[in-house]
């Protein structure tokens, strides 16, 4: 498990290498803890792509993305269910991707978290797994 209380890439101190072909996987969003009592925490989770290990600016690309605490809009959505559920350990939160993007193959992924308002702070783990398709 990881605690983060500020903006910051994921535990992983390097990128995934998910390898030279396309992929289509899962995000997943293990999440123990999310704090939302003062109303104004916002918890934006991304999975970034690249095929600069470096992840050099300029050579990133948004591969998934999940908004926790967005209060703006909270009369469209209605209110935020309780994270973890009641009687549940953790939310599991899976987040569909493909590492081709604009025709481009993206090689490596990594995690990132930007993280605002009052006092914030998520407890989560977090992996990416390849999406498997059934064909009869």
């Amino acid at each position: 498990m990881q605690t983060m209380t500020a903006t910051g890439l994921m535990a992983a101190s390097s990128p995934t290498d998910i390898g030279a072909g396309m992929m289509h996987g899962l995000m997943v969003l293990d999440i123990s803890n999310l704090k939302v009592s003062a109303t104004d925490e916002s918890y934006k989770f991304a999975l970034l792509g690249s095929n600069d290990a470096a992840f050099a600016n300029g050579n990133v690309e948004l591969l998934a993305f999940h908004d926790f605490g967005v209060r703006q809009f909270s009369p469209l959505l209605g209110a935020t269910p309780a994270i973890p559920p009641t009687g549940l350990a953790g939310s599991l939160i899976y987040l569909p991707f493909s590492n081709l993007m604009q025709r481009i193959v993206y090689r490596y992924a990594r995690g990132y978290v930007a993280i605002a308002g009052t006092a914030p702070t998520v407890t989560f783990r977090s992996w990416i797994a390849p999406k498997r398709m059934v064909v009869p």
